[in-house]
């Protein structure tokens, strides 16, 4: 993994002088636009305001202009915010690959923005029930490496994933529901796993075990078909590298099967953009380490547990 230090160089090499003007220049542009539709905004509500007052009353005429200043207000807001986003995104688009090439390394073999994971890997993995949408964006593919530092052929993939269905209640109201929302990671090993296990998920054919470490306990539900097996996979050192990773993520789900490995992140979503100022400024760029750097440690991890991760 790149240092921080040289993250902090490479990142102010994102944006160019060029960039920088023409960003603030339409910033300026936005700014002003903005300024102008409010003043026109006053001067319309105002004007009904007047109008309804000496055709109608003070009651129906302060009902007027509220009411047409909170519908100009959300149309305008709803512009602003179109805009603002298109003009993230565009950055997104433009940024994050080169960025995520430089943490990466040699390591990457693919970083595609439009991508996903199949769901039928998800489908397998045990993490939701039954669904209507599923859809994605953000597929990174990484390999581990062996211990001599070659290209092993097999890859960690990771995305983020938005997983609904449609639910109509008694009155024939219909509501999305969100089934899963979050990063998705797998793993196909080139073996077979000897046990089921699955942490704070739902595989057939398992049943819930109590591991020694109470703590433990407390924060996941354990299930698998074969305890001493999964023991041999839960470690003492394992269980506190799970902990470590709950404790970044806030939520973790974990399925081990045949030759898949399979991890989940709910509410924890890649390669988001930190806060966006007026000004461009290369600490957005600070949570895409943080996530790189997360989704290394695990790599890093399945690399040197040679013992559970045959690689």
């Amino acid at each position: 993994m790149v240092s921080k230090e040289k993250f902090d160089e490479f990142k102010r090499t994102l944006f160019t002088d060029k960039e920088i003007k023409k960003y603030q220049k339409s910033t300026q542009k936005q700014k002003f636009v903005e300024m102008i539709i409010c003043f026109i905004e006053v001067a319309m509500i105002i004007g009904i305001f007047v109008i309804a007052l000496l055709r109608i009353n003070v009651v129906a005429a302060i009902f007027l202009a509220l009411w047409f200043g909170i519908l100009v207000g959300s149309i305008t807001f709803g512009i602003t915010k179109t805009i603002k986003k298109k003009r993230i995104e565009k950055l997104r688009r433009e940024k994050i690959p080169r960025l995520i090439k430089f943490l990466v390394g040699d390591q990457l073999n693919l970083f595609a923005m439009d991508e996903f994971l199949p769901k039928e890997s998800f489908e397998a993995s045990g993490f939701a029930g039954g669904y209507d949408f599923y859809k994605g964006e953000d597929l990174i593919d990484v390999d581990i490496p062996k211990d001599n530092g070659k290209r092993s052929g097999v890859s960690f993939k990771a995305c983020d994933l938005r997983v609904t269905r449609e639910q109509t209640d008694s009155d024939g109201h219909k509501s999305t529901v969100v089934v899963y929302c979050g990063a998705f990671c797998s793993v196909d090993f080139p073996f077979e796993f000897k046990c089921k296990l699955a942490i704070n998920s739902s595989l057939k054919g398992v049943k819930k075990i109590k591991l020694e470490d109470v703590s433990f306990n407390k924060e996941f539900q354990v299930f698998t078909n074969n305890q001493v097996e999964a023991l041999c996979i839960l470690t003492p050192t394992m269980m506190q590298k799970i902990v470590e990773l709950r404790k970044i993520t806030k939520k973790l789900k974990i399925s081990i099967f045949n030759n898949h490995l399979y991890i989940g992140f709910p509410d924890f979503n890649l390669f988001e953009f930190g806060k966006i100022n007026r000004d461009l400024n290369e600490a957005i760029f600070d949570e895409i380490y943080e996530d790189v750097a997360l989704l290394l440690a695990i790599v890093d991890e399945i690399k040197t547990n040679n013992k559970v991760f045959k690689i």
